[in-house]
């Protein structure tokens, strides 16, 4: 998916757990940041794609969560 933006010229800033895929997207010109939280405040529209209930749970309300940097007029999709 952010592929797919950055060769639609959209800037796109990435978190991941996995650190070979963050360097992966940083390779191909995705900013890179450290937690949810990071992402979030950098963005206007935030687009997350995760395996399970818990660990959405944790991405969107965990203590460096989505919601602790989203903005008030930040889309969380």
């Amino acid at each position: 998916m952010a592929e797919k933006l950055m060769s639609n010229g959209h800037q796109v800033c990435v978190f991941d757990i996995d650190d070979d895929r963050m360097t992966a997207m940083r390779d191909v010109g995705a900013k890179t940041v450290t937690s949810p939280k990071a992402a979030a405040a950098r963005a206007d529209v935030v687009c997350s794609s995760l395996p399970s209930a818990d660990v959405v749970e944790e991405v969107y309300t965990g203590d460096n969560g989505l919601l602790t940097g989203a903005e008030e007029h930040t889309l969380l999709i």
